[in-house]
């Protein structure tokens, strides 16, 4: 993710789990993971709008 939704790609991204709360990112990739746990939370974050390009916000 980058720092904003108007941020380039060339920004460094941040880990879900390290972006600071109540700011807005751009969703720049999701990780694929090899296992069953990780491939569901993936799809539930595709679900749910953690698609690359979208802008988002952590709460």
């Amino acid at each position: 993710m980058t720092s904003s939704p108007s941020a380039g790609l060339a920004e460094a991204a941040i880990p879900l789990n390290k972006f600071p709360s109540h700011q807005w990112a751009t969703v720049v990739d999701l990780e694929r993971p090899t296992d069953t746990e990780g491939h569901d939370l993936v799809l539930r974050l595709t679900e749910i709008g953690f698609v690359p390009g979208e802008a988002v916000r952590i709460v």
